[in-house]
């Protein structure tokens, strides 16, 4: 290195064995002297001895042998006296270094392997570091980790999430780019009779999905032979698993003379499916006849992951009865919610309505009753929704008119019917209880918990609804509507959804991330902030995907000449979401065009995150 003027002595001469050895590696400057920069570059020549220059080895850096020279700094670098002088000679490359967590970089740094802490790129033998750790990639992409299931190989973020937020509220979909929920697969079942639709819906940990409805004629589910008809021109109900990829698993049908529909279902860890729904007729379930005592009865049973039944029950007397929602508690124990009138007896527990009234049941996994609530107004309540938290609270969703009395909380309609989201503790006990309405008709259809705590709701509006914040007014007709709450029932954020048609929400699931999925239907044309969506004629079905602030993330559109509707989705820990309904007609739902048979067809449909 030069500096204001001096000049590098030229070496003395040397043996030619010698020059050899030491001309064929590098040095670094001489020991003790600090250098930035450029100054680092390898000198192959003995260095100055001038002593502001010189080592630490000896009398002012001068040596006779290495061992007169200072310890190095770090084992990337050792002693060498050339010419009288110490130096450093820099480590072969690669070679390991500080106990192994690091390698010599050949210039005499110990450089950090890759998968160790870091804070900058010139700490990593790769020359990247990545999420804190050195990377063997810069790994700037926006899906990309380097802190992931390989620490220290760079990796596409799982599907589901997206840590850094760089998916504006999204996802990614575990190729290395953010979601905008691309199709994975659909199906369609149907046999030209009309009334077939699919209600709920559920995926558990492998990825299969269970599918609960109503059926008319025949429904071709399974390739080797469709449900029966149970008669006379009604519906019944069926279940039916489709494994990760849309095929077939198991099916039934429940259902005789008259009118049957599954409208719950909610799957454990176990893989068994607990569903419910209502029932006119006899329904053959768990190797036993089960028969309404009136015009219509409750009836819920547990599927095994095979497809076999393992047991059923009705409730019920001679009014009407029927469950529209089913949840599972951490623990496994089985939550119900619907409505019923007159005396219902529900696992043991008896319950009376002299209008008709909401209920909250839990049972265990073997339907043994836990407790069983009454939701009931002066006029008339129904429950709708049903969901549990961590600590297995139920959370509560549905309308009433009139006057509703929760614990201490007092509720009063303001239109005609006003929604409610209640809160009970483990035992049933009401924690809390809040309404929300004005004029016309408010209902709550669907609610679930945030893994934050947050409980969203999503149902419909046909005049004004104030959450808090400022009033969501319908655009015209009926309009769809998603809410936030905090686990004390406080807004954080509301949405209205629609146009000037008739539109509704039906169906919500919240991702790892707190980010929302929402589904319904909706008539002429509806942008929810993604762009324009319009009805390809009557109503059509769509998928809204939300971050957990209310900011659109994708939105689609499904539909034929006819009617269709989406009424429930499930997410699963990768964040692909699985929706059922029913189309008429023909529709694409990226898959290429699927057709109905007739009437109106069941549909399933796989999305990614």
């Amino acid at each position: 290195m030069a500096s204001e003027g001096r000049r590098l002595k030229s070496p003395r001469p040397l043996d030619v064995s010698l020059r050899t050895t030491w001309r064929s590696v590098r040095y670094l400057v001489p020991l003790g002297v600090a250098v930035t920069g450029a100054c680092t570059a390898l000198v192959d020549h003995a260095l100055d001895s001038k002593p502001e220059l010189a080592g630490t080895g000896g009398s002012a850096g001068q040596c006779q042998v290495p061992s007169d020279c200072a310890a190095p700094v770090n084992e990337c670098v050792t002693p060498v006296c050339i010419e009288g002088l110490c130096a450093l000679h820099a480590t072969v490359a690669d070679q390991s270094c500080a106990a192994g967590a690091g390698v010599c970089d050949g210039l005499g740094q110990c450089v950090q392997a890759n998968g160790t802490p870091c804070v900058t790129g010139n700490q990593c033998q790769s020359g990247s570091c990545a999420d804190a750790l050195c990377c063997d990639a810069a790994c700037d992409g926006t899906c990309e980790r380097c802190d992931g299931a390989t620490p220290g190989t760079c990796e596409p973020v799982p599907a589901g999430l997206d840590p850094d937020g760089n998916c504006a509220g999204g996802v990614c979909n575990g190729q290395g780019t953010c979601s905008s929920g691309e199709h994975v697969w659909s199906r369609l079942f149907g046999d030209g009779a009309d009334g077939q639709a699919g209600l709920a819906i559920a995926v558990d940990g492998g990825g299969s999905v269970t599918v609960a409805g109503r059926y008319a004629g025949t429904l071709p589910v399974d390739p080797g032979g469709p449900l029966p008809d149970g008669g006379g021109g009604k519906t019944n109900a069926f279940l039916a698993r489709l494994d990760a990829s849309g095929g077939h698993v198991w099916s039934a049908g429940y259902g005789s003379a008259d009118d049957e529909e599954a409208r719950a279902v909610a799957v454990n860890a176990a893989g068994e499916a607990c569903f419910g729904g209502s029932a006119r007729s006899a329904v053959y379930i768990a190797g036993g006849w089960l028969v309404p005592a009136g015009a219509e009865d409750a009836f819920f049973g547990q599927v095994g992951a095979a497809g076999t039944e393992n047991w059923g029950a009705f409730a019920g007397d001679g009014s009407a009865q029927a469950l529209a929602a089913a949840a599972l508690t951490p623990g496994g124990d089985i939550l119900l919610g619907g409505t019923f009138r007159g005396a219902l007896t529900i696992a043991g527990m008896p319950l009376v309505a002299a209008v008709s009234d909401g209920v909250v049941a839990r049972l265990t996994v073997l339907g043994d009753s836990v407790w069983a609530v009454a939701l009931g107004s002066t006029t008339g309540a129904e429950v709708l929704g049903v969901a549990s938290d961590t600590a297995g609270e139920a959370l509560v969703t549905g309308s009433f008119t009139g006057v509703l009395t929760l614990g201490a909380d007092v509720l009063t309609a303001q239109g005609g019917a006003d929604l409610f989201v209640a809160r009970l503790d483990a035992a049933g006990a009401p924690v809390w209880a809040r309404s929300f309405g004005a004029a016309g008709d408010q209902v709550g259809r669907a609610i679930a918990v945030a893994p934050s705590g947050d409980v969203v709701v999503v149902g419909t509006n046909d005049g004004s609804l104030d959450f808090g914040s400022g009033a969501l007014t319908s655009a015209g007709g009926r309009d769809g509507f998603v809410a936030v709450l905090d686990a004390s029932g406080a807004e954080r954020w509301s949405r209205g959804l629609g146009a000037q048609g008739d539109d509704t929400v039906e169906g919500v699931a919240v991702r790892a991330n707190d980010s929302l999925v929402v589904v319904g239907s909706f008539e002429g044309s509806v942008d929810f902030g993604g762009g324009t969506l319009a009805s390809a004629g009557g109503a059509d079905a769509f998928v809204l995907a939300l971050a957990d602030d209310g900011a659109h993330h994708f939105s689609h559109a499904y539909g034929s000449a006819g009617d269709d509707a989406a009424h429930a989705v499930a997410v699963d820990a990768g964040g692909r979401s699985f929706v059922t309904g029913e189309v008429s007609g023909t529709v694409d739902f990226g898959g290429g065009a699927l057709t109905s048979s007739g009437g109106s067809d069941v549909f399933v449909l796989a999305l990614g995150p």
